[in-house]
């Protein structure tokens, strides 16, 4: 069962992992989640409820590689990083409405969150890069009615607009993680500057 505490220090860990473990990538990851769930006396069944998301909402077999396997699967067939799956589905386990959905606290978390990687485009942040973007895609792609509630309809347009920005391989010019163009625009569009 996923309680508001447990939804809340997932979601913690899922928005800013690197707050809780050094580097994140898979094994890393694995091991929290794991170790987490574990320190809950197995109460938190984050884990078995990932596995079930997968098997019945994108017909992703579970095997002997366990729910990370599973992850990496789908990321191989989509081309994408294993931790920005795992994001992207950790969040849309978070957000369910089997699950209760998200307070209006942790609603405000993911909008704070999605406002400071706007605000990072185009500034001179060492995080600005393909990390950024990985990012972008995990927290943008939520289709739920309550996210687009937290923003205006500019607002929720210039994040689409990121986003496919993003995924078109147009956000960054040169070798340098410089911001094209109609990333910038976006930006502007966003913050209404």
């Amino acid at each position: 069962m996923l309680t508001n505490r447990y939804k809340l220090n997932l979601l913690n860990f899922i928005l800013r992992p690197r707050m809780f473990i050094k580097v994140a990538d898979e094994n890393s990851i694995v091991s929290f989640i794991e170790g987490y769930e574990f320190g809950q006396n197995l109460e938190c069944d984050f884990t078995e409820q990932l596995k079930k998301h997968l098997i019945n909402n994108f017909k992703i077999t579970y095997s002997n590689d366990g729910w990370p396997g599973q992850i990496t699967r789908y990321s191989k067939k989509k081309s994408i990083s294993w931790v920005t799956t795992f994001r992207q589905f950790g969040l849309e386990i978070l957000t369910s409405d089997e699950n209760g959905g998200l307070t209006e606290e942790m609603q405000e978390l993911i909008k704070m969150r999605i406002q400071n990687l706007i605000k990072n485009i185009g500034c001179e942040n060492p995080w600005f890069k393909e990390e950024w973007a990985n990012e972008c895609i995990a927290l943008f792609a939520i289709k739920s009615t309550w996210f687009k509630n937290l923003w205006n309809k500019w607002e929720y347009a210039a994040l689409k607009s990121i986003l496919r920005v993003i995924k078109q391989g147009q956000a960054f010019e040169g070798l340098f993680f410089k911001p094209t163009k109609a990333l910038l625009d976006l930006k502007t569009k966003f913050t209404g500057d």
